[in-house]
């Protein structure tokens, strides 16, 4: 059974990306999701519910860790016992799969037929800078038999070189591909993919900000302008912010991506507004302090 495991950092394109692959693999397999979210709210499940595909969610804290080893390990084992062609694990954007690979072995050994491949999706705007902090980032692309570098479009030729060249040198293996908003031909791609021998893999040891997730309530009617005024003040020092908010205008998902705030309409969704930062950026007060005109 294939299991597809999808990386990148926060704001990346990660479910854009799963947006396009769960539609072309529903049309000729059975598919199964396990969200991973870093809060404890899952908004991605919203997000890409679907009646073709089982969802299944693990929330506060990334499957690659101890806390959430067993119930993971559940998960792939109860999916393997049903009618299911192929497990597409999202992955949270602080998940470090340098683990991941003992898990599928001690499954295979037991006698679950797995047979994983990972996708890198990159943010081209925020790549170089994050590498030189965050160990996850190597390891998510040494791990990779796909690699997307995504929003080409808002960024330099020549910034662009310079993170293939980087990509190049973590990775040689791998195919590549430049994408805006992850548009490839998902289908085409997948069936290509080769396997890796994880084994052959050294780590990078590189010391890692600390990460932390705020739940906040927001307002209900607020002025989306509002809403988008006061994110941008804190946007370009948190990670990622994403929840449904409740304006004048109707229903939408407000986001912070690579420093740009966006909204998209939706009919449906709700949960807290979730913001991922480091305390070593920005603290937790400071973001509740900006964002006080519109928390309940």
């Amino acid at each position: 059974m294939k299991i597809y495991i999808v990386l990148g950092f926060l704001g990346s394109g990660k479910t854009t990306f799963l947006k396009k692959m769960l539609n072309d693999l529903v049309s000729f397999s059975k598919v199964a999701v396990i969200i991973n979210e870093f809060g404890n709210v899952s908004i991605d499940s919203q997000e890409l519910k679907r009646k073709e595909v089982e969802l299944k969610e693990i929330t506060g804290g990334s499957v690659f860790c101890a806390c959430k080893y067993d119930k993971f390990v559940s998960m792939l084992m109860e999916l393997h016992s049903r009618d299911i062609d192929a497990i597409v694990v999202e992955s949270s954007g602080f998940s470090n799969p340098t683990s991941l690979h003992k898990i599928i072995n001690e499954l295979k050994e037991s006698g679950y037929d797995f047979d994983p491949y990972y996708i890198s999706v990159i943010d081209s705007v925020k790549f170089l800078k994050l590498r030189k902090t965050l160990v996850l980032i190597d390891n998510q692309i040494k791990y990779s038999n796909l690699i997307l570098i995504n929003k080409i479009d808002l960024v330099e030729k020549d910034e662009l070189l310079c993170i293939e060249e980087t990509v190049r040198g973590i990775n040689p293996y791998a195919a590549m591909l430049q994408t805006v908003n992850c548009d490839i031909e998902i289908n085409k791609i997948l069936k290509s993919l080769r396997s890796n021998d994880l084994d052959d893999f050294s780590y990078v040891d590189r010391k890692n900000v600390d990460f932390s997730s705020l739940g906040l309530k927001l307002k209900e009617n607020l002025e989306l302008s509002l809403a988008e005024k006061l994110l941008n003040k804190i946007s370009d020092r948190i990670f990622r912010a994403k929840g449904y908010v409740k304006s004048t205008d109707g229903l939408y998902l407000l986001e912070v991506s690579s420093g740009i705030v966006t909204r998209h309409q939706r009919e449906s969704g709700q949960g807290d507004f979730v913001i991922l930062y480091s305390t070593e950026i920005i603290g937790k007060k400071e973001i509740i302090e900006v964002l006080s005109e519109i928390i309940e």
